[in-house]
């Protein structure tokens, strides 16, 4: 081949000639099997049928029948446990379940997941998911998604000819949810076969829990009325307008009315406290609220937004920064639009704004105007922190009536919304579930469901089957090396190289070991969050915290290492950035979290809780 062929190789699909090179090292000496689209339809189906996980059941609608295909959780279990070590060893680990009378609680999470272009005009490919895992298997492991196994993935234009999603719940129940009550075998290391038990304890949604503004037992009378309501054959108008007063839809053959389903699905909701306050929700109705009152004295949007533009932020939320998104509104108190992730990093840094540059020189209006903002704060902080701490519930519900109340007071009713009324149920469904999700993780296994619905041009027959052998596969493969220590366990992140000859010379007289050491960009830090190179860091050391500048990680003496440069501490949130104290050897255990900074006149300013 000569130059030039050899130039334009990979170019057509943007792969450089590094890339290119490497490629041909890994596949030299070895023999590349053609394999067919059909080859690999055929090995998915056969895995699927090996474990007996997808499963099919009918329903009659008006004497039609519509077949649905699930994945049944039962045999869906045993096939994870069979295929994961790290996932049976967590189960022989739990110390409920064993029994009838202990039974896991069992938590489902259900939504609608819009493939492709969300603005075409057809949208045949919107489809039902719903997930299922356990409420005893931590806080810590429910917030990945690989610990969310799938159940069901339906077509919504199946759902709507079936009645709707309570229809389609109640026929899924029906076949699953005794199974699961009488019991499931696995075999677990150490401890051998093991029966679990499982109920319906935990029902999590985002916009479907939000229309459920009543408590379990208002919400099983407020279903009694309608179906009242209903049986006096009221219109259909009349009907419409019961439903959207009463906050739930009617159906005679729904979940909600069913005898035996109904009670459990009354007690088990969980609202999304991440929806109620950051998807189109409270943050940022406050914020707007805020931004217009700070406006009029004075401290104008641009003036802000290019303050905390000033602000970099840790390397792994910096792509989800909040870059112009107080410049987006059209009016000066309207309501600040961005995603949850924008909005969930705008609040500390609009936080620190407020209490160190406006509220020292405010008079005492503009601080009681200000009030509400900072205690929403002080609540979205609290909600972040119960995936790792435990609160009083009763504190919780202190926090909110204080806020809300403050709110009315403050700025009246006219921008009252019901998710502020969804707000005030987060505290006694954290005391009856002892624990609060969100639905972060369940956005993102979302992208394996779009992955998959993205690639068929067929969305009739089979639709539903193909996505679900897909999933399974995806996710026994997923499940393979999968250990609850990957969300904890303090290492270095992938990719790793050896250690520069100078750092390895440094470590080797410090720590006494000799190298080689591996080194890494990026690592797992005592928090559960990574650490890369550059970002500013919170460090306990000699019984004080410390900022410092993080430099590489390694690898030695059977422990994660992180070069730090020290900052001097000029004030508590200013720190001396021209120069540092010196570069340290830390183990990664004492990193206690990263933070967003600001360089000004040679000074680093940081904010906390980012």
């Amino acid at each position: 081949m000569d130059a030039s062929k050899r130039a334009s190789l990979g170019r057509n699909s943007f792969v450089s000639l590094s890339g290119i090179e490497e490629l041909l090292k890994d596949l030299a000496g070895q023999i590349v099997q053609p394999v067919s689209r059909r080859t690999l339809k055929r090995s998915r189906e056969e895995e699927a049928n090996q474990h007996g996980i997808l499963r099919t059941m009918d329903i009659v609608v008006d004497e039609q029948k519509h077949r649905l295909q699930f994945l049944d959780p039962k045999a869906f279990l045993q096939a994870v446990v069979k295929n994961s070590a790290g996932f049976a060893e967590m189960l022989s680990q739990l110390t409920t379940g064993s029994s009838f009378g202990s039974p896991l609680s069992w938590c489902l999470y259900t939504d609608e997941v819009t493939p492709g272009n969300a603005m075409r005009p057809r949208q045949n490919r919107k489809v039902f998911a719903a997930y299922w895992s356990c409420l005893e298997w931590s806080v810590r492991v429910l917030q990945s998604e690989e610990a969310w196994l799938p159940l069901m993935v339906v077509r919504s234009t199946v759902v709507k000819a079936i009645g709707g999603v309570t229809v389609l719940w109640k026929h899924l129940m029906e076949q699953v949810l005794c199974p699961m009550q009488a019991g499931v075998v696995v075999e677990l290391p150490v401890v051998g076969a093991r029966m679990l038990f499982f109920e319906l304890r935990c029902f999590i949604a985002d916009e479907v829990a939000l229309k459920q503004l009543h408590t379990p037992e208002s919400m099983a009378a407020a279903a009694g009325y309608v179906a009242t309501a209903a049986s006096s054959h009221a219109t259909a108008a009349e009907m419409t307008r019961l439903e959207q007063a009463m906050g739930l839809n009617h159906h005679a053959g729904g979940v909600l009315l069913d005898p035996f389903l109904g009670p459990r699905f009354f007690g088990s909701l969980m609202f999304d406290w991440m929806h109620i306050l950051l998807v189109t929700g409270i943050v940022g109705i406050q914020c707007g609220l805020t931004l217009g009152f700070l406006h009029g004295a004075g401290w104008t949007t641009d003036r802000i937004n290019f303050f905390l533009n000033t602000f970099r932020l840790p390397d792994r939320i910096q792509k989800g920064g909040f870059q112009d998104v107080l410049t987006k509104r059209e009016k000066i108190a309207e309501p600040v639009r961005g995603s949850a992730s924008e909005l969930l990093t705008l609040v500390p840094l609009l936080r620190f704004y407020v209490e160190k540059r406006v509220v020292p020189v405010a008079d005492d209006e503009l601080r009681r105007r200000l009030r509400p903002f900072l205690l929403l704060a002080d609540l979205l902080q609290t909600f972040r922190t119960l995936a790792t701490t435990t609160i009083d519930a009763h504190v919780l519900a202190a926090s909110v009536k204080e806020y809300l109340d403050d709110f009315l007071a403050v700025h009246g009713d006219s921008d009252w919304v019901p998710k502020f009324h969804s707000l005030m149920h987060l505290a006694p469904q954290y005391r009856h579930h002892n624990c609060l999700l969100s639905c972060f993780c369940h956005e993102r296994k979302h992208k394996v469901v779009k992955k998959y619905t993205n690639q068929l041009c067929n969305w009739t027959t089979g639709f539903e089957k193909t996505i679900l052998q897909d999933l399974i596969s995806s996710q026994l493969r997923i499940m393979k090396d999968w250990t609850p220590a990957n969300y904890t366990k303090v290492r270095l992140l992938e990719p790793t190289k050896k250690a520069p000859v100078q750092l390895e010379r440094q470590v080797t007289e410090a720590l006494g070991c000799p190298g080689p050491f591996v080194a890494s960009l990026e690592a797992l830090h005592g928090g559960g969050y990574p650490v890369h190179r550059g970002d500013f860091v919170f460090v306990r050391a000699y019984g004080e915290e410390t900022l410092g500048q993080a430099d590489l990680h390694l690898q030695a003496a059977g422990e994660t290492w992180k070069v730090v440069s020290f900052l001097h501490r000029v004030a508590p949130d200013i720190f001396q950035a021209a120069g540092s104290i010196g570069k340290t050897l830390v183990p990664r255990s004492l990193i206690l979290q990263t933070v967003a900074y600001s360089l000004m006149d040679e000074q680093a300013v940081v904010v906390r809780d980012v």
